[in-house]
C-alpha cells in the first residue's frame, strides 16, 4: 500500500513539475517583449460547480485598440502535450472594463462546468507582443 502511496506522489509531482515546465516554456519566449507587450495578471473564479463559467483575469499593460485576445486553438493544447477541454469550443473571452477603470479578460463559458478544475491556455496580442498563457482554475461547490 506504502509503495502504491509513493508512486502516486512521485505521479503528481511529475504532473506538477511537467505544469510548471509548460508555464515557464510559454512566458519565456516573450520576456523580452514584456515591458511593452500585453500581460495576464491574476485570476478570479467568480462562479461554482454546476453553473457556467465566470472568471477574470486582470489585463495589465495592453493596447486597447489592437488588443486580440481568446483560447489557444486546439494545436497549441496538443503542441503542448495539453489535453483539448471538452468545454474549449463553449467558452469565450472579452475584454471588459471595470467600475474601478481596470481592464479584465472576461472568461465564460456557455455551459455549466462540472469538474472541480479546468485547465486553459489563455492567449493575448497586441501590436507589442504576444503571450500564451496557462491558466488552471479550481472551481468550488456551491456554498450551503
Amino acid at each position: 500500500m506504502a509503495r502504491k502511496k509513493a508512486t502516486t506522489d512521485k505521479t503528481t509531482t511529475s504532473r506538477k513539475a511537467a505544469k510548471l515546465a509548460l508555464a515557464v516554456s510559454l512566458v519565456a519566449p516573450s520576456v523580452g517583449q514584456m515591458a511593452h507587450a500585453v500581460v495576464l495578471g491574476s485570476v478570479q473564479v467568480q462562479s461554482n460547480l454546476g453553473q457556467p463559467l465566470v472568471a477574470e483575469v486582470e489585463l495589465l499593460n495592453a493596447d486597447q485598440e489592437s488588443l486580440k485576445t481568446g483560447i489557444a486553438p486546439p494545436g497549441v493544447y496538443q503542441q503542448h502535450s495539453f489535453q483539448v477541454p471538452y468545454q474549449l469550443g463553449h467558452v469565450n473571452v472579452r475584454m471588459v472594463q471595470k467600475r474601478d477603470g481596470r481592464r479584465v479578460l472576461r472568461v465564460t463559458s456557455e455551459r455549466a462546468v462540472n469538474e472541480p478544475t479546468l485547465e486553459l491556455l489563455l492567449q493575448a496580442e497586441d501590436r507589442a507582443g504576444s503571450i500564451v498563457r496557462y491558466i488552471p482554475l479550481l472551481i468550488d461547490p456551491a456554498p450551503a
